[in-house]
């Protein structure tokens, strides 16, 4: 190793140091890595689709923005490597004109470096790195391929600016999570069940109907979700009160949901953040209390079996200062003294909630003058082709003029005495206190009178109505209005 080489270690585990807790006197040190397959379902949580742990330190270290490092635990080194070198090192097959590379979900094997000392029958934890693997079924080869490593401190800091959330798999079976958390919308059928189950538990404090008992309700199919809005009188001003459950009495009647109780939003927030529960929580602090299970007995004896007859998921690599590889000195478990980092990380963030919120206007009995010269703008450049129709207020699949026409009539002047309802749809978010952070036009939907949908984005509606026109479906500034729904969004 090359002194400069040495000046950089020396370095870099000063900076560990400073930022970790108050340091602890142990007794005994020994430096270990603790190996973890992602892509196991136990542990989920860091390998949701486009979410995985992986993705994120690789796609910030080829970014420049985390150092990586190089550790040969043999010789006792560490060197840091640019990012041309990383990408280097991720490609599957070393050979010209070969350019294919190891997706972020391919490389599902972690190491975690960590250092640990007792002290009065205590276990105390530093952890020095994270490396980086791709497992055996992945790899070129019939090895887990080591791509690179990374500090375990800039890792953390990396997981908290982002604000990259951990959740269990529990709690993504019973909310029927999509498997990103890009603004998909969670499933209102497995949310209620969810909040069924915890009200029941007692986790959750709930306001009861007059008569309710709640034990005679099973977490089944049949329940709805509703999120209640307090608006000041001017609709400048909303938070968020409560989250209120229903069970649908008769599918085929409108509106014959039976109310069940409402949890209110202070409660279910404080659930969220409840440091007790293992349900949801920052992943850097799902990391540091090591919610990861090791490689189950089938991966283990595998890759024992046929690949590696000395692989253990958990390797020790050097005690009391002393490498076990080769007698070298190691730092990282010298001397008698230890730094963990905290546990407990910062707060989850404060735009984590948005409402999908719908208001209602009957379109028979339009009073505002410029509504009233909306919908027909709207409805001429539908029947003409010069606006772009959706089936749903997902704002994705199209709907043709002609399958459009099939529906609403010829004309903007047909059309409009077929329609009994107009949806305006918004995308409300909140902070961790229930309050508005910002209100976001989303699109317009009309019904005609057998409910058959034809929805618009706002995107493309300024370019067919005139700037009145887009100041009031900018302000919600219209009479007619009937009701407002919410679907909570997970960011």
């Amino acid at each position: 190793m090359t002194l400069s080489g040495l000046h950089i270690i020396i370095l870099l585990s000063s900076l560990h140091i400073a930022f970790g807790q108050k340091k602890v006197k142990v007794d005994e040190k020994i430096r270990v890595i603790e190996y973890h397959v992602l892509s196991e379902h136990e542990n989920s949580g860091f390998y949701r689709k486009n979410q995985e742990l992986s993705r994120f330190i690789l796609e910030a270290a080829l970014d420049n923005k985390i150092a990586t490092y190089r550790l040969d635990y043999n010789q006792g080194t560490e060197t840091l490597i640019p990012v041309e070198t990383l990408k280097l090192r991720l490609r599957k097959v070393n050979e010209p004109g070969l350019e294919e590379i190891y997706s972020p979900e391919e490389v599902s094997l972690i190491g975690i470096d960590v250092t640990e000392g007792r002290k009065d029958h205590q276990v105390f934890r530093q952890y020095n790195f994270l490396n980086l693997h791709v497992p055996y079924y992945h790899s070129a080869t019939t090895a887990n391929n080591y791509v690179a490593s990374f500090r375990f401190d800039d890792v953390l800091a990396l997981l908290d600016d982002m604000q990259v959330l951990w959740y269990s798999e529990s709690y993504a079976l019973s909310h029927a999570l999509f498997t990103n958390h890009g603004g998909h919308p969670l499933n209102e059928t497995g949310w209620a069940r969810k909040l069924l189950e915890d009200v029941k538990l007692g986790h959750l404090n709930a306001v009861f109907n007059e008569g309710i008992n709640i034990s005679g309700y099973r977490a089944k199919d049949g329940y709805a979700v509703d999120i209640r809005l307090n608006e000041s009188y001017d609709g400048g001003y909303l938070v968020l009160d409560s989250i209120e459950l229903y069970k649908s009495v008769d599918d085929s009647m409108p509106h014959s949901d039976r109310f069940i109780c409402a949890i209110p939003f202070d409660d279910y927030r404080n659930y969220l953040k409840d440091p007790a529960s293992t349900e949801i929580s920052l992943m850097s602090e799902a990391l540091m209390k090591r919610i990861l299970t090791s490689p189950s007995e089938v991966w283990r004896n595998r890759f024992e079996n046929f690949y590696d007859s000395y692989f253990i998921d958990r390797e020790v690599i050097s005690k009391n200062g002393i490498s076990t590889k080769n007698d070298c000195p190691d730092i990282y478990s010298a001397g008698s003294q230890l730094q963990p980092q905290m546990t407990d990380r910062e707060e989850i963030s404060n735009s984590r909630f948005s409402i999908r919120q719908t208001s209602f206007v009957d379109g028979r009995s339009i009073e505002d003058g410029h509504l009233k010269e909306m919908i027909p703008s709207i409805l001429d450049a539908a029947l003409n082709g010069s606006l772009v129709i959706y089936q749903n207020d997902s704002l994705q699949n199209t709907l043709s003029p002609d399958e459009f026409k099939a529906c609403f009539g010829l004309s903007a002047h047909e059309a409009m005495l077929m329609i009994p309802e107009i949806e305006f749809i918004y995308l409300l978010s909140f902070d961790i206190h229930g309050e508005k952070i910002s209100y976001t036009p989303v699109g317009l939907g009309i019904l005609d009178a057998n409910s058959n949908p034809g929805y618009f984005s706002f995107q493309h509606l300024p370019q067919v109505l005139s700037s009145e026109s887009v100041k009031l479906f900018l302000t919600r500034d219209f009479k007619g209005f009937v009701k407002q729904t919410g679907h909570i969004l997970m960011k």
